[in-house]
């Protein structure tokens, strides 16, 4: 049974782009560890999500909850160094609709 669009979990798409190049693995990783170390067993409450399809160079992009908007932001923020390399990483959008946020992407 299909839900109705009403009782589906909203969702919000941040694009942010980071000040030097990795490749893609990189990225993932860098990300991953750093969602983890700031929201531990909170992880799947908050619904957050990286997608891997929507990183293009140094930008990429995460799926949130509404709720969880500022603090994905500022756990991004909190990205200061990575193999010994300065790392800065800054909100670019945050949108609902994930068609506008790919449209910037690239």
């Amino acid at each position: 049974m299909k839900l109705r669009p009403s009782l589906k979990d909203k969702k919000r798409y941040v694009l942010f782009e980071c000040s030097i190049k990795l490749s893609k693995k990189e990225l993932l990783s860098m990300v991953q560890k750093q969602f983890e170390k700031c929201f531990g067993m909170y992880l799947g409450d908050s619904g957050i999500q990286l997608l891997p399809e929507c990183v293009e160079g140094n930008r990429f992009i995460v799926r949130c909850a509404p709720s969880y908007v500022k603090d994905v932001i500022k756990s991004m923020f909190l990205i200061t160094m990575y193999k010994n390399k300065e790392v800065t990483i800054s909100s670019v959008l945050t949108t609902g609709i994930i068609a506008k946020a790919k449209e910037e992407l690239k």
